[in-house]
């Protein structure tokens, strides 16, 4: 389960919440206002400061503005 928080975004696995899951959002204490995901199933965050965050096949995270 995702959650968006004023200093990131977290996931919690059912036993323990991992603050440190995307360090291009959660670096910059941003918060994340929409969690999603494309057609090809890949996490989509949005949040003011950074626009667009896209997950690309090598887990990394590509900003658009």
């Amino acid at each position: 389960m995702w959650f968006s928080t004023a200093a990131g975004v977290s996931r919690y696995d059912g036993y323990k919440f991992d603050n440190n899951v995307i360090p291009e959002i959660n670096n910059n204490g941003t918060y994340s206002q929409n969690i999603g995901k494309d057609f090809k199933d890949n996490l989509i965050f949005t949040n003011f400061d950074q626009g667009l965050l896209v997950e690309q096949p090598n887990g990394r995270y590509q900003q658009y503005f």
